[in-house]
């Protein structure tokens, strides 16, 4: 199955599976133009939509997220109104960026952000009580 992300300007507003024949060509690759060619045989504008592709966007698409078309990458829902939008990995982090030792950087730790002192803290797990 592909993924088709509607689109209402540049913002994910559904989000619709499709079988993968009906956007493979005739080499067996896929091929958005055969997505689009379906839509279009089915009723749907094409324009509308735009085909998910792992290796290329990276994010998948997600409704309320964004799709920024000059880098065909799709952008999550930003988590807190100070975080950046890291552009090599197109992943929401904290102004400043992880502490190096946090499992985002490939580190061990589990950090966890407070939006309302606007720093980072370590995760500590509690035991569970019954």
């Amino acid at each position: 199955m592909k993924i088709l992300a509607k689109m209402d300007g540049n913002t994910v507003v559904d989000i619709e599976a499709i079988d993968d024949w009906r956007c493979t060509n005739d080499d067996g690759q896929i091929d958005e133009n055969v997505a689009k060619n379906h839509l279009t045989k089915t009723g749907f504008n094409p324009d509308d939509y735009i085909l998910f592709f792992s290796e290329t966007h990276i994010n998948s698409p997600s409704i309320g997220g964004t799709y920024d078309s000059s880098n065909n990458k799709f952008i999550n829902i930003k988590p807190f109104s100070s975080w950046e939008l890291n552009t090599t990995n197109w992943q929401w982090q904290p102004s400043g960026g992880w502490p190096a030792d946090a499992k985002e950087n490939g580190g061990t730790k589990d950090y966890i952000w407070d939006d309302a002192t606007q720093t980072m803290n370590l995760r500590v797990d509690t035991p569970f009580e019954e």
